[in-house]
């Protein structure tokens, strides 16, 4: 994590936000480079500068724990999604060796019905569905053990939403009640913005 999270905050990172923590600048530029309207782009990359003044103390501080609580949350989902991922491949794998097990059951069957003229036929079989009824065994075993991992997973997940929700609320709220002194420095910083409170478009 940046330890001077000061350097992390960006003016106009989105056209209706004046200030906020800017995770990836490249990616930020790449995306408005090839998502943006294309009269919006130079705007939007001249505009998009990193905060060179102080901003107040407690807009830090809380910037500190937003940004804690993205990078839990962005963990988090990524276990969570591995998670999902090993429970979606052991569902696969179960259903694969589930129709071999049912391939073999058939087999049985049909082997039971011909077991006077088809013994040694049976008793192949037999065995074959029972190393089938093994192998789908373990595999549904392997199937609950990757959808509970997933299921903490998600919990953990819901979790860390969570925290990442308050600490956006958190950092807002202290935005805001920072906002003239934010505005003062925006003034010193940007002179020829066309920031109007609300968008760098303003009339649009």
């Amino acid at each position: 994590m940046e330890t001077n999270i000061q350097k992390r905050f960006y003016w106009h990172t989105h056209h209706l936000i004046l200030v906020e923590i800017c995770h990836d600048y490249k990616g930020r530029v790449l995306h408005i480079l090839t998502r943006k309207k294309e009269h919006e782009r130079g705007t939007r990359i001249n505009l998009l500068q990193p905060v060179k003044g102080s901003l107040p103390q407690e807009v830090i501080e809380a910037g500190q724990v937003f940004n804690k609580a993205w990078q839990a949350r962005d963990e988090v989902d990524q276990a969570c999604e591995e998670a999902r991922q090993s429970c979606e491949e052991a569902w696969q794998a179960h259903n694969k060796v589930g129709e071999v097990y049912d391939r073999a059951w058939r087999a049985r069957d049909e082997a039971w019905r011909v077991y006077e003229e088809a013994q040694k036929v049976y008793a192949i079989a037999s065995q074959a569905y029972e190393e089938a009824q093994q192998a789908y065994d373990k595999v549904g075993r392997a199937y609950e053990e990757a959808s509970q991992a997933y299921e903490e997973a998600q919990r953990a997940y819901n979790k860390a939403s969570q925290a990442y929700d308050e600490a956006e609320q958190t950092y807002v709220k202290v935005l805001n009640n920072n906002m003239p002194a934010i505005m003062l420095l925006h003034e010193e910083e940007c002179p020829d913005c066309p920031w109007d409170g609300e968008t760098i478009f303003p009339g649009t």
